[in-house]
């Protein structure tokens, strides 16, 4: 059975006012219990993070894993891009080139199948809409190379205080060799933490904290894993990350996202799903079951 820790007050307040009253209830022990039951159940590496607002409670399990993210770090890849926006070195506006060489390096891409032709701009907030909206690998490499490459937005990150959320390959470097998806990397702890930063308006202003959220909110990506057990009403602002190893072998199946609570709140999660031989059904399945059992006990909270 996999060894739970449970996130101390003070790996939440690094600079980001996370510091609420923490709660340990027999029900949040038994709620915990319940997720490490159903994660022992299944053939996978499982860790996860959960920030809830009303009560300012906090937990995690396997956080002292280092979870390949896949698409996930497209999510403060747009931070670090809305960051440029606002101090004013780039624009939404700014028209990005696609070449028929940049194009040919992704044989799936739904910016490059809704256009087709070659040698043609996209405006850069075209662009952040796919790669979220879409979780367009293309879009997201051009977006790298307009910020300066893989280092430019893994110092940002670090320069807010996420020193375990790693940033090291491009899409098309990962998608030539496969392994090196284990060296872009997060905590679970990590990944929440900077969820609830950017939720607070902590990284980036109000307006351009909308313009992600509604981009997240609208995610065309799979609706079976955070989302796929809650009921249709619900919304949640999130970012997918999947990637397989090998034809028996998972090796990311990742959600991570803002889930907003019936009536008020919201409850902040990341699942990160890693090494699973298990079909993806049943992977993505595993997320839904975590994510419904923390949402049903926050809701019941509230």
């Amino acid at each position: 059975m996999k060894k739970i820790f449970l996130t101390i007050t003070a790996i939440w307040c690094t600079g980001f006012n996370l510091c609420a009253q923490q709660t340990d209830s027999n029900g949040k022990m038994q709620l915990i219990k319940s997720l490490e039951q159903t994660i022992s159940r299944y053939k996978a590496t499982v860790g996860l993070a959960v920030y809830e607002q009303q009560t300012g409670d906090t937990f995690s399990i396997n956080n002292h894993i280092a979870f390949a993210t896949q698409s996930v770090y497209k999510f403060p890849l747009a931070l670090a891009v809305l960051s440029r926006v606002e101090s004013g070195k780039i624009s939404l506006q700014q028209k990005v080139f696609l070449s028929k060489e940049m194009l040919d390096r992704f044989s799936w891409s739904p910016l490059k199948k809704q256009n087709p032709g070659s040698n043609f701009y996209m405006s850069v907030d075209s662009l952040l809409m796919y790669m979220i909206t879409y979780s367009d690998n293309l879009s997201c490499d051009l977006l790298f190379q307009l910020l300066g490459g893989t280092q430019a937005v893994d110092a940002f990150i670090r320069n807010k205080g996420f020193n375990d959320i790693h940033i090291k390959f491009t899409e098309a470097e990962v998608g030539a060799k496969p392994q090196r998806m284990y060296e872009n990397t997060s905590s679970p702890v990590a990944m929440t933490r900077l969820l609830e930063a950017f939720h607070e308006r902590k990284i980036l202003n109000e307006a351009n904290t909308r313009y992600l959220l509604n981009f997240m909110i609208n995610d065309s990506t799979s609706h079976m894993r955070l989302l796929g057990q809650l009921p249709d009403s619900i919304k949640a602002a999130h970012k997918t990350g999947t990637g397989s190893w090998n034809d028996t072998l998972i090796g990311a199946c990742n959600d991570v996202g803002i889930i907003y609570l019936p009536g008020k709140g919201h409850v902040t999660i990341s699942v990160f799903v890693m090494n699973a031989n298990e079909n993806y059904e049943n992977t993505e399945k595993l997320i839904a079951i975590l994510a419904k059992d923390i949402y049903d006990y926050y809701r019941r909270k509230n």
